[in-house]
């Protein structure tokens, strides 16, 4: 069983990781891996537009466990 985390994905624009109010587990993010998700980054100050496919939860990349 999957244990639930914060999602995390990596800034294009400083490379600094970012962890987003989005919770959830492993499973659940691989599912989501072609889907887009917006989210803010407080480092370059920007929004971005990822795919669920480069976001991983708790430094685990859980879409490449697929």
């Amino acid at each position: 069983m999957s244990s639930t985390g914060s999602v995390k994905y990596r800034c294009k624009t400083s490379g600094k990781s970012v962890e987003t109010s989005i919770q959830t587990d492993d499973a659940t993010l691989i599912g989501m891996n072609r889907m887009m998700l917006s989210v803010w980054c407080p480092h370059c100050k920007d929004s971005h537009s990822i795919m669920a496919s480069e976001a991983y939860v708790d430094q685990m990349r859980a879409w490449k466990a697929a």
